[in-house]
C-alpha cells in the first residue's frame, strides 16, 4: 500500500515532532482555560537499551543476510489530570544501529497522545493523536511479502470518539479514524503511500453481571493515489462478552464485510495514429468482494500463570497497495517463576491474501502463510529496572513459491522506568 510523491500535508521532518507535541499541549491548555480547577501533572522518563541478532533479516528464501545491531532509546510520559479531562502525551525515540548488516540503520521518533473529556455525567469523548517515524524493520511481522523491504515510514493518525451512556446498562459509541502513511523508498520497493479513513458506531448492553452484548458497524476508504486504487469497505458485526468468573473471560463476534474496489490496470493495445503500433494503456476497472469476519478471545488467569488465545478474521490495509483478507491465530502464556522471574511463551499463525484475486496490483506479494513461536525470560531487578531476553523462530511460505522462509532472531533488552515526578495543584 514512478518516484513516490508525498502529499503536502504529510509529516516528514524532525520539526514536526515538536509541532505535534506543542499541539497536544495546546489542547490541554485550551481545555482548562476559563476553569477554576487546578490540574495534577506528572512526568515519567523512560530509558530502553537493547540488542538484536538474526540470521535472515530480510526474510528471503535465498541470499539470506545475517544482522546484529543495537536499539537504544527512551521517552517521557506526561500526564495531566483535571476534574473534566485528562491527557497523556508520550514522545519517544529509538536509535537503531547495526554492526553487521547493510543499510539497516534507522532514527525513529514520534509522539503519541490520548486526551479524554467528560462533558456531562453521561457524555464523554476522547481523542488519539499520533505521529511516528519508524522503520519497517521495527516489526518482524510486516506485510511486505516476498522480502522485508527496509525503509523509513511516516505515519500520522487522528481518531476522535464519543461515548453516550443511555442508562446503567446501555451505552452508544462512535469514532472516526484518519491515517496517512508515507515511505522513503523508491518505486522498485513495492511500498506505496496510502490514506485510510474509517467511521464506526456501536452499542453495548449489559444483560447481567456476567453477560453483555454489543453491535457495531463501520465504513472505510482506502486510497492509494500512486497506483490509482480506491477501496470502499462496509461491514458490521455483533457479539458477546462473557465473564465466567474473576479469572476467566471470553469475547466472541461474527459479522460481514463488503468491498467495492476501483483500480487501474495496464494492458497492451494496438493503435494506428497514424501508424500501427502497440502501446500500453491504463484501464479503469472495478470489482466487488465480500465475506464473513469474526473474532474470538479467551483470557484465563491462574495463581502463578495467565494465558490468552485470540482468533480474528479481518480486512485491513497493507503497505503493498491493496487491502488484505487475514486470518490470525495467536496464543500467549506467562508463568511467574518467582517475584523476580517471569517465563513467557507465544505462538501465532497468520494466513494473509489479497482481498480480491482479480487485482494484479500486489498479487503474490501478499498471499502467504506465516507461523511464529517464541519464548522470553524477564528478570525484575528492581521495581523500575527490567532485563528481558526473547528468542523467535518464524516460518513463512508464499503462494507463488515452493521454498519456505526460515528466520531465527534473538533479542535482549534493558528497560528502566523512572519514578514519576508529580506537580500537584498547578
Amino acid at each position: 500500500m514512478a518516484e513516490i510523491v508525498k502529499s503536502p500535508g504529510r509529516l516528514n521532518s524532525q520539526s514536526d515532532v515538536s509541532k505535534l507535541l506543542r499541539l497536544g499541549m495546546a489542547i490541554v491548555v485550551l481545555n482548562i482555560a476559563g476553569k477554576a480547577f487546578a490540574i495534577d501533572l506528572s512526568i515519567q522518563p523512560q530509558v530502553r537499551l537493547g540488542t538484536r541478532a538474526t540470521d535472515n533479516v530480510r526474510w528471503n528464501a535465498e541470499d539470506q543476510e545475517s544482522a546484529f545491531g543495537f536499539d537504544n532509546g527512551g521517552g517521557i510520559e506526561i500526564k495531566a489530570a483535571h476534574p473534566y479531562w485528562n491527557s497523556t502525551i508520550s514522545p519517544s525515540f529509538n536509535l537503531r544501529r547495526f554492526v553487521i548488516g547493510e543499510n539497516l540503520d534507522a532514527d525513529e521518533y514520534g509522539v503519541r497522545s490520548l486526551h479524554e473529556w467528560r462533558f456531562a455525567d453521561r457524555v464523554s469523548s476522547n481523542l488519539k493523536l499520533d505521529y511516528v517515524r519508524d522503520s519497517t524493520l521495527t516489526s518482524e511481522l510486516t506485510d511486505s511479502g516476498r522480502s522485508n523491504i527496509v525503509a523509513n515510514r511516516d505515519a500520522f493518525s487522528v481518531q476522535p470518539g464519543m461515548v453516550l451512556l443511555v442508562d446503567e446498562e446501555t451505552s452508544l459509541n462512535a469514532s472516526f479514524l484518519y491515517s496517512d502513511v508515507a515511505f522513503d523508498a523508491g518505486s522498485d520497493s513495492g511500498l506505496v503511500d496510502y490514506e485510510f479513513k474509517q467511521i464506526s458506531a456501536g452499542a453495548n448492553h449489559i444483560i447481567d453481571e456476567r453477560l453483555s452484548i454489543f453491535l457495531s458497524g463501520f465504513a472505510s476508504e482506502f486510497v492509494v493515489a500512486d497506483i490509482g486504487s480506491n477501496t470502499l469497505t462496509y461491514g458490521g458485526q455483533s457479539g458477546i462478552t462473557f465473564r465466567y468468573s474473576s479469572t476467566f473471560e471470553a469475547d466472541a463476534a461474527i459479522g460481514y464485510v463488503k468491498s467495492d474496489i476501483d483500480f487501474v490496470s495496464q494492458q497492451l493495445a494496438l493503435v494506428s495514429d497514424p501508424f500501427p503500433r502497440v502501446v500500453v494503456v491504463a484501464l479503469e476497472q472495478s470489482v466487488t468482494t465480500s465475506g464473513p469476519i469474526a473474532s474470538v478471545s479467551l483470557r484465563k488467569t491462574f495463581e502463578k500463570m495467565r494465558g490468552k488465545f485470540d482468533y480474528v478474521r479481518r480486512v485491513s490495509p497493507s503497505i503493498r497497495g491493496s487491502q488484505t483478507l487475514e486470518d490470525d491465530i495467536s496464543a500467549t502464556l506467562e508463568r511467574y517463576l518467582s517475584r523476580q522471574w517471569t517465563l513467557g511463551f507465544r505462538g501465532s499463525y497468520n494466513m494473509r491474501a489479497i482481498e480480491s484475486d482479480e487485482i494484479d496490483i500486489a498479487a503474490g506479494d501478499l498471499n502467504r502463510d506465516q507461523a511464529l513461536v517464541g519464548a522470553s525470560l524477564a528478570y525484575q531487578v528492581t521495581r523500575n529496572l527490567v532485563v528481558r531476553t526473547e528468542y523467535r523462530f518464524a516460518r513463512q511460505l508464499l503462494s507463488e513459491t515452493d521454498s519456505p522462509v526460515y528466520v531465527n532472531a534473538l533479542f535482549f533488552s534493558l528497560g528502566f522506568n523512572c519514578e514519576p515526578h508529580f506537580f500537584r495543584g498547578l
